[in-house]
C-alpha cells in the first residue's frame, strides 16, 4: 500500500478518535510532514508513535502485512470521515451564528438551545446526504451503519436539547 493510501487511513483513524481538537491536530500534522510509513503502519496498528528500529521494523511489516486493508477500506473510511466532519462543519456553522445572534438576549439560554438544536437537525441532514455515497464501498450496508450512529448521536442530542428548552420555558 502507498504512503499516501496509509496516511489517509491514519488521518481517518486520528479524525474519528476521541482525542481533543488540538491532538487531533498535531497528530495530522506529524502524519503529514513528519511520519514515515512504517511509522504510520505503527501507529496504524498499536495508536503509539514510536522510534523504531530495523528489527521492529520488520516485525511492524508483517504484523501490517496480515491485516485485511484494502482500497475499498480506505475509500469507505475516506467517506465516513468526510460525512462527519461535514456534519460538523454544518453543526459549528449554527453555534457560530448562536453565540452572535443571542449576544444580547433576554433569555441567552434559551436562544443558544434553539440554534444547537438548528445546528443538530442541520448535521443530521449532512450525514444523511453524504450516506448516499456509501453505495460506492465494498460494505455499503458497514458504511451506512457507521454514519448511522453518528445520526442517531445527533437525535439524542435534540432529545436532550428539547428537553433543556421545555425546562427553559
Amino acid at each position: 500500500m502507498d504512503s499516501i493510501k496509509l496516511k489517509l487511513i491514519a488521518g481517518a483513524v486520528v479524525v474519528e478518535s476521541r482525542l481533543t481538537k488540538p491532538a487531533k491536530i498535531q497528530l495530522l500534522n506529524w502524519l503529514q510532514k513528519e511520519a514515515t510509513d512504517i511509522q504510520v503502519k505503527s501507529f496504524l496498528l498499536d495508536q503509539k508513535i514510536i522510534n523504531i528500529n530495523p528489527q521492529a521494523e520488520k516485525i511492524i511489516n508483517d504484523r501490517f502485512n496480515g491485516l485485511p486493508l484494502n482500497e475499498e477500506f480506505v475509500l469507505a473510511a475516506i467517506i465516513i470521515a468526510g460525512a462527519v466532519t461535514a456534519g460538523y462543519k454544518a453543526y459549528q456553522y449554527y453555534a457560530s451564528q448562536a453565540a452572535k445572534a443571542c449576544q444580547g438576549s433576554k433569555n441567552k439560554t434559551l436562544c443558544m438551545v434553539e440554534y444547537k438544536i438548528k445546528g443538530e437537525k442541520a448535521r443530521i441532514e449532512k450525514l444523511a446526504s453524504e450516506m448516499k455515497k456509501c453505495q460506492n464501498t465494498k460494505n455499503p450496508v458497514s458504511c451506512r451503519n457507521q454514519v448511522q450512529v453518528q445520526i442517531n448521536k445527533s437525535k439524542a442530542r435534540i432529545e436532550k436539547l428539547q428537553s433543556k428548552r421545555i425546562k427553559k420555558l
